[in-house]
């Protein structure tokens, strides 16, 4: 989960228009379902073929996200941070501090009106 949570803040950096928050979503899928994708980080995964696999269902999914201002700061400061900004890495840590919440599927209408 924290390799993840480290990959979606390469991917907010990435993307302007992505949301500013870290988001890591678990799914039981095979491993023919799956392409790493370390171009982005070691935690970042595509899944392209996620047959039986509900993304709405409890029982296969769990959703994981922060809401954290200090995301979008961490988000521009990573390519800094892994060319030895210190300050930089400061900001990533900071983020990296703090936990992810929990969500169960009933609650994702409500995760998506969070601003």
């Amino acid at each position: 989960m924290l390799q993840a949570a480290r990959a979606s803040l390469r991917i907010i950096d990435a993307d302007p228009a992505a949301w500013r928050r870290r988001i890591v979503l678990a799914a039981d899928v095979s491993d023919a379902a799956v392409r790493v994708r370390d171009d982005l980080d070691d935690g970042a995964i595509q899944v392209f073929a996620a047959r039986g696999v509900d993304l709405r269902s409890p029982q296969d999914t769990s959703t994981i996200v922060d809401a954290q201002e200090t995301v979008a700061l961490a988000a521009s400061a990573m390519v800094p941070a892994d060319l030895g900004d210190a300050s930089a890495q400061d900001l990533v840590d900071d983020a990296e501090g703090n936990e992810l919440s929990w969500y169960a599927t009933q609650e994702m209408p409500m995760l998506l009106d969070l601003d």
